[in-house]
C-alpha cells in the first residue's frame, strides 16, 4: 500500500484548523451512520504436534455489538458487547 508515495506539490500545505474541523465533521458523519452494528467472529485454535502439523483445533463463535454514544459535547463512548 504504501510502496507508491504520490507526488506532493513543492510548498503545498494544508490549514491545521481546516483539517481538524473537518476531521471532527467526518466523525459525527461516522457516528451517524453507524450508531449500532454487530458482527460475528469465528476464532480457530489450533495445537500443531512436534512435524508441525494440526493434532487439534476448537473453534468458537462471537457474536458482538458495538453502540457508539455521545455522553456529553465532545466526547464519544463506544462499547463492545461479545456473547459466545
Amino acid at each position: 500500500m504504501d510502496e507508491k508515495v504520490p507526488a506532493v506539490e513543492p510548498g503545498a500545505a494544508c490549514a491545521l484548523d481546516e483539517v481538524v474541523q473537518n476531521a471532527g465533521k467526518r466523525l459525527q458523519e461516522l457516528i451517524k451512520n453507524v450508531d449500532r452494528f454487530t458482527a460475528s467472529e469465528l476464532v480457530i485454535d489450533e495445537s500443531l504436534n512436534k512435524w508441525g502439523m494440526p493434532s487439534s483445533s476448537e473453534k468458537a463463535q462471537f457474536d458482538y455489538i458495538v453502540p457508539w454514544k455521545k455522553p456529553r459535547r465532545g466526547a464519544l463512548s463506544v462499547e463492545e458487547y461479545r456473547e459466545a
